[in-house]
């Protein structure tokens, strides 16, 4: 997870912009007001002593999922969940108030918690939430719609779950007849997600294109899937 320290905008202040504006401002402000919501409301829900708090979420529409530990004592005390309304609201606001218009918004944040009640974030804009199970293309379309992220600074993989959003139920199936025959196997334990991204032609053609060996797959209306080997060097980024 990459930290984006500072305000403006965590790491992307544009050229020759040297001081924040009056609303960059007052969002920096609003963000240390939360950061110390959320850091009382994760002390307050723990039962046992503790040294340190970590708390990760991953976020994404109205989807949630949250890991807490705690530094201090062997074995370490077992960590407890906020669930008040209060935590809860804190944490959207935060992701509200910290997304840069049309650069949309942190998919993961990470705070530390110390006992002295100081609290350090980081957030992530551009890594794949970690959600078990995975996120689903609607997911990161609502998401999108709420705050919105120009397609230059969307990266790949966000490119490619938004593709498939776009299809249809027939188009789908299509697109997924593409990719087993793009891709037969199952990928290993723990290995990276593969990228198929999705097009329809104007005909109605499924087009997916295998990110990795910039092979393509195209499925007609029928389900007859044509295999294309597309030039390695002009491989998505």
């Amino acid at each position: 997870m990459s930290p984006r320290g500072g305000w403006w905008p965590f790491g992307r202040r544009g050229h020759g912009e040297e001081r924040p504006s009056a609303e960059q401002a007052a969002a920096a402000e609003a963000q240390t007001r939360l950061l110390g919501v959320l850091a009382r409301e994760l002390a307050a829900a723990q039962t046992e002593p503790w040294d340190g708090l970590s708390y990760l979420a991953f976020v994404v529409a109205d989807r949630t999922q949250e890991h807490v530990s705690i530094r201090g004592g062997w074995p370490p005390p077992r960590a407890q969940k906020p669930t008040s309304p209060t935590f809860a609201e804190a944490l959207a606001e935060l992701r509200r108030v910290t997304a840069p218009p049309g650069l949309g918004a942190w998919f993961s944040v990470s705070l530390t918690v110390r006992a002295g009640g100081a609290v350090d974030a980081s957030y992530d804009f551009d890594s794949e939430p970690g959600f078990l199970p995975p996120a689903g293309p609607e997911d990161f379309a609502r998401d999108l719609e709420r705050f919105p992220r120009s397609v230059e600074t969307q990266p790949s993989w966000l490119r490619e779950r938004l593709s498939w959003a776009r299809l249809t139920r027939d188009q789908r199936l299509r697109a997924e007849a593409g990719v087993a025959a793009l891709h037969p196997y199952p990928p290993p334990p723990g290995g990276q997600r593969r990228l198929f991204t999705v097009a329809v032609t104007p005909d109605g053609v499924v087009d997916v294109l295998d990110h990795q060996s910039a092979r393509r797959a195209l499925v007609d209306r029928d389900g007859a899937v044509q295999l294309v080997q597309t030039d390695p060097s002009v491989r998505p980024s």
